[in-house]
């Protein structure tokens, strides 16, 4: 459910899946929740008042045609065009929706003739990541998120790629993490991974990228094993090495293409490459 009273809330999937005839895709959908400040004790009786804005964001990778899709959207709460229930599963954005049914949580959003409508089915209980839920993202007061994750969730349904539907088959990863105050000054931002492996184990792994350069002593990671136990991992028991880089040319923006992720204690190393290199959001 929704917690209204944290500033920053999300609900992010991603997945990947494999049509009847064979076709691979890959998708994101990421359902954000934040709260802007203001002086609560003004009153203010109009449906248009704004104190919580929603975005939304929707990919889709075509494997096979080697396409990317991408869309967005902004929207508030008075009116009715977007929300997240406290009380109930309940999050939408216009006609993207997210909801249950049981134990299944349903996603739907489409555009332009491309989206996605699936259903996801947890194989494994929650994974709680940090220390008792609790994912420390800096040393100041506050910098902190409540972060839980279904690791692995068989998904069945239904992509669309400019109107045309496949039926899917696949697996998926859905992580959701409130905060009010998650980064300090002295950082730059992150890099995050969630793999799901062939042994049934997956691996979650966050480092915090310093501005000076380097990473924070305070990124950490989650390695849950096949019978669903999760181990707390922490920065100096991971090793990310970025291998090679791409440009984009619509950004201008450069990009690490591939990665080498070890965990030496662990007998652990693995090799991370993009099945399309032009995903930018």
């Amino acid at each position: 459910f929704s917690h209204d009273t944290f500033r920053i809330e999300w609900w992010y999937y991603t997945g990947n899946l494999k049509s009847e005839s064979g076709r691979h895709f890959g998708y994101q959908l990421t359902f954000v929740r934040v709260g802007l400040e203001g002086d609560s004790s003004i009153e203010n009786a109009s449906k248009w008042k704004v104190n919580q804005i929603y975005f939304a964001h929707m990919t889709v990778s075509d494997i096979h045609d080697k396409k990317f899709y991408f869309f967005e959207r902004i929207n508030r709460k008075g009116i009715k065009n977007a929300g997240a229930e406290s009380d109930r599963f309940k999050i939408w954005n216009s006609d993207w929706s997210l909801t249950a049914d049981g134990k299944t949580q349903k996603i739907k959003a489409q555009e332009n003739e491309t989206g996605i409508e699936l259903n996801l089915t947890p194989i494994k209980n929650r994974v709680f990541h940090g220390e008792n839920g609790i994912s420390f993202k800096g040393s100041d007061k506050g910098n902190a998120s409540h972060y839980f994750s279904y690791t692995r969730m068989k998904t069945t349904g239904q992509i669309f790629v400019k109107g045309k539907a496949y039926n899917v088959i696949g697996s998926s990863w859905m992580d959701h993490e409130y905060s009010s105050n998650q980064l300090n000054d002295e950082l730059s931002g992150w890099d995050w991974f969630s793999l799901k492996l062939d042994n049934q184990t997956e691996l979650m792994l966050y480092q915090l990228r310093l501005k000076t350069g380097g990473v924070d002593s305070l990124s950490s990671g989650t390695l849950v094993s096949a019978d669903g136990m999760a181990r707390h991992l922490k920065q100096h028991e991971f090793i990310v090495k970025p291998l090679t880089q791409w440009k984009s040319k619509r950004s201008g923006i450069t990009y690490p293409l591939g990665w080498e992720l070890e965990l030496p204690n662990l007998g652990i190393k693995l090799n991370l490459s993009p099945d399309l290199y032009d995903q930018e959001l």
